[in-house]
């Protein structure tokens, strides 16, 4: 995010037409006054850390991802464009029908639309960088994860925005069932959207089928004792900053019993039957069990 927001500025600030004076001085007097703050920051982080933190920040968040894969993270330059499709093929779709519905009647005066760096409107470009920005710089890098086109979806939902309207807008005298037709695209993608949005809350995100869930409800029995399972970075804040467990790794039950030792815990799927583990409780997706 760091990183699109610094190519941003100096897109931007590279193609405003101004002179030197009005231009470079709230340049300087903003780097300025951003600096004092950052330096106070800075000062205090090394105070606390040294050099380690500042180490960690640029080579591993800033280098180590850019020009290495991270944790297996590497797949193809499509992968960012596949993202966007599989999770956002509803409005994908009403766009498109959008264009079948009701084509421009110029279609170099749509590419002129689309052509955002010649645009005499500053707001245009800006919109136009920011998604090219937002999609190049994951796309570049060598580390790929979901979550690093997340700058995109602003601007994606403002072109998706204004290509609804601008069907929604358009009347044909001849054919005036086309417009009751975009009206039931885009109804039906809005009900798969919010259809999509409740299922993933409720599959993915329910507390209460989720492994977090069951060590919250049982954390005075496990509080201060290891808990094994297959921990992501989330489950380990919670189970070390709110439960007050150690967070160990078991991928099975077999790698839980040979690691681990009488009265540690595990997270294991549920109908699980195995010597030497006990259930203690159960949230009907995962089990706590005990080695006994």
């Amino acid at each position: 995010m760091q990183r699109h927001q610094q190519l941003m500025v100096l897109i931007i600030e590279a193609q405003r037409q101004m002179d030197r004076r009005s231009r470079w001085l709230p340049l300087v007097v903003a780097l300025l006054i951003g600096a004092i703050p950052v330096l106070a920051w800075g000062v205090l982080r090394w105070r606390a850390d040294g050099i380690s933190f500042f180490e960690r920040m640029f080579v591993q968040d800033f280098w180590a991802v850019s020009t290495r894969t991270i944790e297996n993270q590497d797949r193809s330059n499509l992968f960012y464009l596949n993202i966007l499709i599989k999770h956002h093929y509803d409005w994908i779709a009403a766009g498109l029908a959008v264009l079948v519905l009701f084509p421009p009647t110029s279609w170099r005066a749509a590419w002129d639309t689309v052509a955002f760096w010649r645009s005499p409107d500053d707001r245009i470009r800006i919109l136009g960088y920011w998604s090219a920005v937002a999609l190049l710089i994951p796309t570049v890098m060598r580390t790929n994860l979901p979550w690093y086109i997340n700058p995109l979806y602003p601007t994606f939902a403002l072109a998706i925005g204004g290509l609804l309207a601008y069907g929604l807008s358009r009347r044909d005298e001849t054919r005036p069932q086309l417009r009751t037709q975009l009206i039931a695209v885009v109804l039906v993608a809005g009900l798969v959207a919010e259809g999509k949005l409740i299922w993933y809350s409720y599959t993915y995100r329910s507390l209460d089928r989720s492994a977090q869930g069951l060590l919250l409800a049982e954390a005075g029995r496990v509080s201060g004792g290891r808990v094994f399972g297959r921990w992501n970075r989330a489950d380990a804040i919670v189970l070390k900053c709110i439960v007050r467990a150690k967070s160990k790794a078991a991928a099975d039950a077999e790698e839980f019993l040979r690691v681990s030792e009488p009265g540690d815990y595990v997270v294991l799927p549920i109908e699980l039957e195995h010597g030497g583990l006990s259930m203690l409780a159960t949230d009907g997706r995962h089990a706590l069990y005990r080695h006994d």
